[in-house]
């Protein structure tokens, strides 16, 4: 799998392809876990998102894009402050 990052000016069908399939293959409970921590709400954090949902996230779409990377380590920071076991 190519793990290019894209950005809206620079968007080859083929990164866009293997982006999905890369998303698809989370399932969709950990598909609303990546919802949950990108919409950076962190009251939402406790309840909503499983420590190794993020690890999933992280393995198979870290460096696709900077808002999913930035989301992950936001998520991290909140766990490590709030002594959340990761």
């Amino acid at each position: 799998m190519s793990l290019l990052r894209f950005d809206e000016e620079n968007v080859e069908s083929y990164d866009l392809i293997e982006f999905a399939k890369a998303y698809v293959a989370l399932g969709s409970s950990v598909q609303e876990q990546l919802d949950t921590i990108m919409s950076g709400n962190e009251s939402d954090f406790e309840d909503g998102v499983n420590p190794n949902a993020v690890d999933l996230i992280e393995k198979r779409l870290s460096e696709w894009h900077d808002e999913i990377d930035d989301a992950v380590q936001a998520y991290r920071t909140w766990a490590e402050r709030n002594e959340v076991e990761v």
